[in-house]
């Protein structure tokens, strides 16, 4: 083995960190989706938690890439030191492998090229379907929002009238010169609120709700079709390219886990932030926590 070799392996092992070796299963490191009404009861504080896995996730993909960038330009180095050599020796190995060497050749045929290019339009379409379903889930559930929240709105409206004939400015909540009756009516409309909104939750925010069988759906596709179609695409003819060109593997491993669990996590906390923080009002006092 060379000395270029020798130090280039070194390096990848010094690369290859505890940090990025923790995690071999990245969907391992998502959290469980949360099923309260409001972002405040969620059980061990699940925000948290998943800022903490999309970051513990990202640093593992950011460290394997740069472990197979650094095979990535062992393999060109190969290359670029004794061209000749280098083809002597891929050539014995597509000798000693003709099954493997066969595949590779069908690979660089037009027929295969325009199967990878068909491939890739319909992935594509895939993932543009589950994005845009994301936007209709989010836009629907704000409407039906609208919806339970209509006889509270009626309600607002005719307080907002009658506090418009007695004050310039009133707001949309309490403040001095209220009349008494004028804050019973506006704390009544906030529990009717409150009611309608726990309600609507109980369709959307529960297991067997829309949200969380969406994301489910999410996950069997990246799990089951995203994550080998990649692999195929790109993982698979990388490693083979290494096997021909006699560079070492070891630590190499694939990326695409990691990036279809951040992107999971990701699509999972753009849904669950339509969520209330907290009711429109905790107690029968004037606070900050009443909207």
């Amino acid at each position: 083995m060379s000395i270029r070799r020798c130090l280039m392996t070194i390096a990848i092992a010094c690369i290859c960190s505890p940090a990025s070796a923790a995690i071999d299963d990245p969907w391992a490191q998502v959290p469980a989706l949360p099923t309260a009404c409001y972002s405040n009861q969620d059980q061990q504080q699940w925000q948290e938690a998943l800022n903490a896995s999309i970051e513990a996730v990202d640093q593992a993909k950011y460290e394997q890439q740069d472990i197979n960038a650094s095979i990535r330009a062992q393999s060109t180095g190969s290359l670029n030191d004794d061209p000749f050599a280098m083809a002597q020796r891929m050539q014995q190995a597509m000798m000693n492998d003709p099954a493997a060497a066969q595949k590779m050749m069908e690979q660089m045929t037009q027929q295969s090229q325009q199967q990878t290019r068909d491939a890739v339009v319909a992935q594509h379409e895939k993932e543009t379907l589950f994005e845009a379903e994301s936007k209709t889930l989010s836009e629907q559930y704000k409407a039906a929002l609208a919806r339970a929240m209509e006889p509270a709105e009626a309600r607002w409206n005719v307080l907002a009238d009658k506090l418009s004939r007695v004050m310039s400015d009133f707001g949309n909540s309490p403040t001095p010169g209220w009349p008494d009756s004028a804050i019973e009516e506006w704390r009544q409309i906030q529990a009717e609120r409150n009611k309608a909104y726990v309600a609507n939750c109980a369709t959307w925010w529960a297991k067997s709700g829309p949200i969380h069988a969406y994301l489910g759906r999410y996950k069997n596709y990246l799990v089951q079709e995203r994550i080998p179609y990649e692999q195929r695409l790109t993982d698979e003819p990388e490693l083979q390219n290494f096997q021909l060109l006699d560079v070492s593997t070891e630590g190499w491993r694939t990326t695409t886990d990691y990036e279809a669990a951040g992107d999971y996590m990701r699509r999972a906390d753009m849904l669950f932030q339509l969520r209330d923080g907290l009711p429109r009002c905790t107690s029968r006092g004037i606070s900050d926590s009443c909207m």
